[in-house]
């Protein structure tokens, strides 16, 4: 998706547990084999997530393309705000977990209406000749599509990761952040590093040798919106979801469930670490990018770059499903993020002396080290969504689940907008080293604090 208030560190009561129990060694030593209806939702949610994925790296296009038009640090941080919906969607949550049709199926009552309107969306703004706006930098009608897009796949986004906790045993569970990391991958791949590479001339004629784009961006962004509205139809007409009769939730008392989540003190602790983890590390990440590309990166290059990375997702996913064990997911996630502090360091060493030298394309070590921060920072983000997963209640899944990815989401889109802020005041090595210092400090403090939430049972993170 904050950062001023400081950790109570004595709210976060704890027994001092160091190991599962038990009943939960057991139970994750017996474990059955996958179902075939299981199998058949790794299929299901990959291709969901696939779509939800699209705009997000339809974002990144116009992003990139803005970029190059000569857009500034302070207009970035304006143009990142757009985001902002897909991290408050915990307020439309209430309304899947209480509002829909049973018989069509909970969450499908969500699922498909946003998939409709996204097609139709991209297919409309196919014909709006929204590529001059990119040109003459109008970031308002841009920011006002950004935000539908997000809106509409924020209820996609709810709907899905609440379905997902329905459809698998607790002990296949995280295959859920495995399939929303493939699937997001690879929308990501088709509305970014294909839009850009054969919609750009540059591309076409140093490596295709064609004098101008194979496809405009405007009849790209048609082919987006069709494919978005056949998945649609196809998820309506073949995928099914299980019937259960069950006493429709109150929004009044879905409302009231909602906040009564923020009285679990463990969980408060996770939320405030969600929110501000991300400081040490946004001057770096938020600006590297636009560097760049003012600095000549060629665009078409810089996509290709992240399209070859999103194997890296795939393959942290991949690493994730197969090996984390429940109960040391923390313990992951905060060493990738002490490799963090490495890696952002070659990325700053890279974009000085890039900065220093006039500009120079070494695509060899740009792919590298953007290489090696996608694969840490998907390792973090799938390790944490199946933590999520895990320990979100299936009484108000849609909404718990949006709870915890929200803050997520929040606290990547805020620390970027500051940090370009800030950019946009101070120099740029002046930002990068605060960041770092915030860092320092900032896991220092919590680094026991945030191990000790991984050896709670169940029954500790559910509705109280």
């Amino acid at each position: 998706m904050y950062a001023k208030e400081e950790i109570e560190m004595n709210e976060f009561q704890v027994e001092d547990p160091q190991e599962l129990s038990i009943e939960e060694q057991i139970s994750e030593k017996m474990k059955p084999q996958i179902s075939s209806s299981e199998l058949k939702a790794i299929i299901r949610f990959t291709v969901l997530y696939f779509v939800i994925g699209i705009p997000a790296g339809f974002y990144a296009s116009l992003t990139l393309l803005l970029q190059g038009s000569g857009i500034s640090s302070g207009q970035m941080a304006f143009w990142v705000t757009s985001l902002y919906p897909l991290s408050f969607k915990l307020i439309l949550a209430p309304f899947v977990d209480s509002f829909y049709l049973s018989k069509f199926g909970k969450r499908k009552t969500y699922v498909i209406p946003s998939l409709y309107m996204l097609g139709l969306t991209f297919i409309t703004l196919a014909y709006s000749g929204y590529s001059q706006w990119i040109e003459e930098l109008n970031l308002y009608p841009l920011f006002g599509l950004t935000i539908l897009l997000t809106v509409l796949q924020a209820c996609a986004t709810i709907a899905t990761n609440g379905w997902v906790l329905t459809s698998f045993s607790k002990h296949y569970v995280h295959l859920g952040a495995t399939c929303q990391m493939v699937g997001l991958s690879l929308g990501f791949v088709f509305s970014y590093a294909i839009l850009m590479n054969i919609t750009s001339g540059y591309f076409c004629h140093e490596y295709l040798g064609l004098d101008q784009p194979i496809i405009s961006l405007n009849s790209y962004t048609y082919i987006l919106g069709s494919l978005i509205l056949l998945i649609a139809i196809i998820t309506q007409c073949l995928v099914t979801e299980d019937y259960l009769e069950e006493e429709k939730p109150n929004f009044i008392q879905v409302l009231r469930l909602s906040f009564s989540l923020l009285s679990n003190p463990n969980l408060r602790f996770l939320l405030l670490f969600l929110l501000t983890r991300r400081f040490a590390f946004a001057p770096v990440i938020a600006s590297t990018s636009l560097n760049l590309i003012q600095m000549g990166f060629p665009q078409s290059e810089y996509a290709s770059i992240e399209a070859l990375c999103t194997t890296s997702w795939i393959l942290s996913s991949l690493l994730v499903a197969k090996y984390l064990q429940r109960g040391k997911e923390m313990t992951w996630v905060l060493n990738a993020y002490y490799l963090m502090f490495l890696v952002m360091a070659t990325h700053f060493v890279y974009v000085i002396s890039f900065i220093k030298m006039g500009g120079y394309n070494k695509f060899t070590q740009a792919f590298v080290l953007q290489y090696l921060y996608e694969f840490n920072n998907s390792f973090i983000s799938c390790t944490l969504s199946a933590f999520f997963l895990r320990i979100a209640d299936p009484t108000i899944g849609g909404t718990y689940a949006t709870l915890l990815f929200s803050c997520y989401l929040f606290g990547t889109q805020f620390s970027a907008s500051v940090s370009l802020f800030l950019l946009h005041l101070l120099p740029y090595k002046t930002v990068v080293l605060l960041g770092w210092l915030y860092g320092l400090i900032y896991f220092t403090v919590i680094k026991d604090k945030l191990i000790k939430l991984q050896f709670f049972d169940l029954k500790s993170w559910k509705l109280m």
